[in-house]
């Protein structure tokens, strides 16, 4: 719902396309919140990395931070992003960001023995 395909096959477009400010960003930011909300409720998280190509759209991780809190709808007693809630965390821009994130954890284990 929120990935570079999913945007070009609703919109007929790529978001390289689009631009900045067109609306597709705000749904793909709502999307985004519903989802990161969610789990924030039923698993804590410390923390939740966005990552990939929709993540480059400029303001996007303060649009999904704003519809974060909206969805919230005042249930919780500070906004997200904020010390004690899920925080919310740009992640760099990989061109595999699994494998990466695969590498790393392989390191951990291997320092842990």
């Amino acid at each position: 719902m929120a990935s570079g395909p999913a945007v070009e096959e609703r919109w007929g477009m790529s978001g390289e396309q689009l631009g900045p400010d067109h609306p597709a960003w705000d749904l793909e930011a709502w999307y985004l919140a519903q989802g990161i909300v969610s789990m924030a409720m039923i698993l804590s998280p410390q923390a939740v990395i966005l990552g990939g190509g929709v993540m480059a759209v400029p303001g996007m991780i303060d649009r999904v931070r704003a519809y974060a809190n909206e969805h919230c709808a005042g249930y919780l007693a500070r906004p997200a992003g904020a010390q004690g809630w899920t925080e919310l965390i740009k992640g760099p821009l990989l061109p595999n960001p699994g494998l990466a994130g695969a590498c790393l954890l392989a390191i951990k284990a291997l320092k842990a023995q």
